[in-house]
């Protein structure tokens, strides 16, 4: 199989990487000090003034977490009857010494100078030792007796160099060597030195320690120190290299900590064996351990079970059968468990037991919503022909992948049939059942196909709403609190939409006149797309040949699959088009809108955006369009309220009564749960209440369902309370054992490999540097040397110089994952210099050609970067090596080549330590470095229990945290929401009996003083939206705040003093509607002082002068 070739050249080059920053791999070491090169595995000469009978191996200081100079296992064991504890220790490490190098190494542009060169020794000790827990003294004797065996290895080390006779001789002085000329020169020099060897005096020693930790069981821990004298000497090297100790117990057996970070689950296992410092330890078996320099932990690939395969062909046509199978496949499941309880009945407590029970009583109430689902299909004639148009949808998707799928995953189509009586309750409410007051949490693995699954939902709405008489108008909206979806997911809704479309048009019920197209809007905002075309666009549009085609969304046509997407400007309907230029495509103009003016207008049937875009429903009145509240349509210029043309106030073309069926949104979808946490939360779960109290007044009670998919569950009974002020269900259960559910399982073969780094002796940004630089250094060798490297990795499906270089195309790219724009510019400038590039290029290897993306890289760039990796072009100099990226590349991002990643320390949250991983191994075998930072308490705990902690990552991840009623939330968002209430909700009503539009201050004033907007009603309003419950503490004072809000309002709008109602709205709070809803601090302003005046005309003048 392929994927064990893939675990081999991942294991290959995480060995290289780590084999040639520690030193193992060479022999000798020229040009550099090894200390200077190696910084893995490496022990600091120890700081003299430190006694070493105290507690040095636990050391703080800032300088010794960068320079270590111990490493040490800590463990429990068993102790044995006799009390005496009987085991093994090894020590291993390195020592370079210097020597004269070969004449070659000397000459460098035909000048001569004595470079470093300095020569390895290996050195290994093994001892067996006797240490009797009630007499502490053996624990001394034993410690000397170590130390004595060390003493003899070192006495060896310099007989070795003593003998050597390229040792460097004390007598060495670098300048005579600059006058030679010859080889014959070189060594007539060297034999004119006396023979006086340089020697370092290493002194490696043992300390052992040794505590009763509970009854029979003792803590015992062993230490390495380099406790060598710094006498920074020039020809000297007091480190020791590659170091590791290994534990054997002959009479005993280790025992395990509790991993206490773990929440208690039955399903994990909290036990762990054995602490490093400034190592990591692994336990071999119950009575050897040994320390390793960079912890290692093998992620297994987590697949769809296989059960029944709910094939898309078999679905689209009659999927009663298929999905009464997996119904059936449930209940045996469900067999097995109800099996596993009775076991656990003799094993385990009441309480453990209840536990157990209540995850079981979930998985039926699952199983029981799925049945529903199924009854719901089968017994109405209009769901089922949506549901088989939704796979007939997924089916023509599916055949545009390189590898199609075939079929859902299973937990996809589960989740999609139990949701499907929540949405079609809206037609037929007999079946809604109060779904619509719960919100669904999807939570699977990142990268398991959650996407899949609620765009499944979102097509069967659309074909749903069709069939059922809703023409026009947006059945879906999903939102992502990030603007990068990312492009490649709009991608692929984009071409989801454009099968349904085609299907669509071949049905004669679905494709009657009147009946509108699929389409898609992008609604975003001003960063990314224009609010509106203004005139000041158009003239950079004739000064700027293609101006607009920095908001170009997609580059392949979604209907022909040919990358001919531009972007067209028609002046005369003020449309931005995306449209297709290749000839034989049916399309020309594609339905795809990006301008939120043109997202009012027409009304996508989806509609993709930011959950910041929610706050402009209190600056934006034709916001409410979104929710069907439209009333007219322009011949050209589509929707509008108010009498009055969306585009144009002043259009005089025909327009015509419109008045949609069920026009607003029917399933609203949450994408990266987690990420609306704090103050954004807050300020969304406001927003949030809002709308569905809008949509509540305007469509006769209707609610929409909402689903949300997230990275934690953590929690998430709180945050969806806060956020949504309703019940949360979790979607799907978690299976009775670790490792396996209903829906997926994990495979014995490796999904991603996860290698942790700690830097000794270097700081953080070069140690990140050498791996980059290691990394692209062994790819590009594998290359030169297609037949030896075939052969050394053993690789069993891969034979060929063509195969390997197909083989390579899956690991040649690197990802640098960054926590701060700066750590980003400082690694790319470190790839342009002579830090990376020009040690490549001066030793024969390729540069690299880096990308940098960050939350201020334009679409444009974004999209260019993942059509080059995603489809590498032939030209070398257009092609990415490395991905210097932030968080912005940590979500939705699917690229199948990036396979190697490092982490430049850890990221702040675990849940963004989840989703940037996933990047890569998404399909082959993954490799993620983690470089962590020696200085961060963080870094270091995370380095200490890295197997544990990747192991068990989903759970440890942080409740996210949200307060839906954090006291001054609400004088920040109370403006917004009262002017959304008269835009959204009392315009369209009242228009006609005022003079003047509300957005001004005139307008609201007329209304207020003719009581067209009682206050009453506002507060109610007001109320619903921030979910205030009377007589409820935590709601008590948002109450108290509204009020005197209202109360303040009414009195200064009697006589405004601003033209517009925004700002006199700023005047009475001291802030304006938000525009974002993370806008959150007040504004400094900052100005020009007299000192910063004069720095300025002082640099000016520089600048002209050069």
């Amino acid at each position: 199989m392929r994927v064990y070739d893939e675990e081999k050249l991942s294991e290959f080059i995480i060995n290289e990487i780590i084999n040639r920053n520690s030193g193992r791999s060479d022999e000798i070491c020229i040009y550099d000090k090894p200390s200077e090169r190696y910084f893995i595995g490496n022990l600091a000469p120890k700081n003299q003034d430190v006694d070493i009978d105290n507690e040095f191996y636990e050391e703080e200081t800032y300088t010794s977490k960068l320079n270590p100079s111990s490493i040490g296992i800590e463990a429990l064991l068993e102790v044995p009857q006799d009390k005496t504890i009987k085991c093994k220790v090894k020590i291993a490490f390195s020592v370079f010494y210097s020597f004269y190098p070969a004449f070659e190494y000397c000459v460098k542009d035909e000048y001569v100078d004595l470079p470093n060169a300095y020569k390895k020794i290996n050195c290994t000790v093994t001892e067996e030792i006797a240490i009797n827990v009630t007499d502490l003294r053996t624990l001394k004797l034993a410690e000397e007796k170590i130390n004595e065996v060390l003493r003899q290895e070192i006495a060896k080390c310099h007989r070795i160099i003593l003998n050597d006779p390229w040792a460097l001789r004390k007598g060495t002085k670098k300048k005579h060597f600059q006058e030679i000329k010859t080889e014959r020169e070189y060594f007539d020099l060297i034999n004119r030195i006396p023979d006086e060897k340089v020697l370092t005096c290493w002194q490696p020693v043992v300390h052992l320690k040794y505590h009763r930790y509970a009854e029979q069981i003792g803590r015992i821990k062993f230490y390495l120190i380099n406790n060598t004298e710094d006498s920074s000497r020039r020809f000297t090297e007091p480190f020791l290299f590659d170091c590791s100790l290994e534990l054997k117990l002959k009479n005993t057996k280790f025992y395990p900590f509790q991993f206490y970070q773990l929440p208690k689950d039955y399903r994990y296992e909290r036990e762990y064996y054995g602490i490093g410092y400034n190592c990591f330890v692994v336990m071999e078996n119950k009575q050897k351990m040994r320390t390793y320099h960079c912890p290692l932990y093998k992620q297994k690939r987590y697949v769809t079970t296989n059960t029944v395969v709910p094939e898309y062909k078999k679905l689209m046509t009659k999927p009663e059968p298929v999905l009464r199978q997996i119904l059936d496949a449930m209940k045996t499941y469900e067999e097995q468990w109800e099996k596993q309880i009775e076991i656990w009945k003799k094993q385990i407590t009441v309480e453990e037991l209840e536990w157990r029970k209540r995850d079981f009583l979930a998985f039926q109430k699952e199983r029981e919503r799925f049945e529903k689902g199924i009854n719901t299909i089968e017994k109405i004639p209009l769901v089922k022909k949506a549901f088989c148009l939704m796979n007939e949808a997924f089916y023509e998707v599916d055949k545009l992948r390189k590898r199609p799928h075939k079929s859902w995953r299973m937990f996809q189509i589960v989740f999609i049939v139990s949701i499907i009586p929540d949405l079609v309750g809206r037609e037929y409410p007999e079946y809604e059942n109060n779904g619509c007051d719960t919100v669904d949490v999807l939570w699977f693995p990142t990268g398991g196909g959650k996407t899949e699954s609620y765009l499944g939902l979102a097509v069967f709405q659309a074909f749903f709403d069709r069939l059922r008489g809703k023409n026009a108008g947006v059945s879906s909206w999903i939102r992502f609190p990030l603007r990068l979806l990312s492009l490649q997911q709009f991608q692929r809704i984009v071409e989801v939409y454009a099968k349904a479309e085609l299907i669509r048009r071949r049905h004669p019920d679905l494709s009657k006149d009147g009946m509108e197209p699929f389409s898609v809007g992008y609604f975003a905002g001003g960063h990314n797309t224009p609010n509106r075309i203004t005139e000041h666009m158009k003239k950079l549009n004739i000064e700027y040949e293609n101006y607009f085609d920095r908001y170009k969304m997609i580059e392949k046509c979604p209907f022909c699959q040919h990358n001919s997407v531009i972007i067209f400007f028609d002046e005369h309907k003020m449309r931005l088009e995306h449209r297709c230029t290749n000839e034989s495509c049916s399309e020309k103009t594609l339905p795809l809108y990006i301008v939120d003016q043109e997202i009012f207008r027409y009304l996508p049937t989806m509609l993709v955006g930011t959950v910041d875009k929610v706050a402009s429903i209190g600056m934006q009145r034709r916001f409410t369009h979104l929710l069907g509240n439209v009333n007219e349509k322009c011949s050209y210029h589509g929707y509008m309220s108010c009498g009055e043309c969306t585009e144009d106030p002043r259009c005089q073309l025909p327009k015509e009564p419109a008045c949609l069926y069920d026009g607003a949104p029917s399933l609203v979808i949450q994408d990266e749960l987690h990420l609306l946490k704090e103050s954004f939360g807050t300020f969304a779960s406001h927003y949030e209440g809002f709308i569905q109290m809008l949509q509540d007044k305007t469509s006769g009670g209707k609610k929409y369902k909402i689903i949300a998919a997230t990275a934690t569950i953590e929690k998430y009974e709180n945050q969806i309370q806060h956020l949504y002020n309703k019940k949360p269900r979790r979607f799907p259960v978690a299976g009775y054992e670790r490792g396996r559910s209903f829906y997926a399982e994990e495979k014995e073969y490796i999904g991603r490999l996860f290698v942790g780094v700690m830097p000794h002796n270097k700081t953080h940004l070069t140690a990140t540097q050498e791996l980059l630089k290691t990394f692209h250094m062994v790819i590009q060798e594998i290359k030169k040397d297609p037949e030896f490297y075939i052969n050394k990795i053993g690789l069993q499906t891969v034979q060929t110089k063509e195969e390997l270089a197909a083989f390579l195309r899956d690991y040649e790219t690197s990802l640098v994952y960054v926590n701060s724009k700066d750590a980003g510019s400082s690694i790319s400038r470190m790839i342009d210099s002579n830090q990376i590039n020009g040690y490549l290029v001066e030793n024969g290897y390729e540069p690299i050609q880096s990308v940098e993306l960050t939350g201020d890289s334009s679409f444009a760039k974004i999209r260019n970067t993942l059509e080059v990796l995603e489809n590498p072009p032939e030209e070398r100099e257009k092609q990415i090596d490395a991905v210097i990226a932030t968080s912005l590349i940590s979500h939705g991002v699917d690229v199948e080549r990036l396979n190697f990643m490092i982490f430049h320390g850890m990221p702040p949250h675990v849940a963004e330590y989840i989703q940037s991983s996933s990047r890569v191994g998404r399909t082959h075998v993954g490799i993620c470095f983690v470089c962590f930072s020696p200085g961060r308490e963080r870094d270091i705990a995370y380095f200490n229990y890295f197997s544990k902690f990747n192991e068990f990552s989903d759970r440890l991840v942080e409740p996210v945290p949200i307060n839906r009623w954090s006291k001054f939330s609400v004088q920040k968002t109370l403006p917004g929401l009262f002017m959304g209430l008269v835009l959204q909700y009392f315009q369209p009503r009242i228009r006609h009996k005022i003079a003047k539009n509300m957005w001004f201050s005139e307008g609201l004033r007329e209304a207020l003083a003719k009581g067209y907007i009682p206050k009453e009603e506002v507060y109610r309003c007001l109320r619903d939206a921030y979910g205030i419950t009377e007589n409820d503490p935590h709601t008590k004072h948002f109450a108290k705040e509204i009020r005197i809000g209202l109360e303040l309002i009414y009195m200064h709008f009697i006589n405004p003093k601003y033209e517009k109602s925004t700002e006199q709205l700023e005047k009475i709070f001291g802030y304006s509607p938000m525009t974002s809803l993370r806008d959150i601090d007040e504004q400094i302003p900052i100005s020009k002082d007299i000192l910063s005046n004069e720095f300025l005309s002082k640099m000016r003048y520089r600048r002209g002068r050069k």
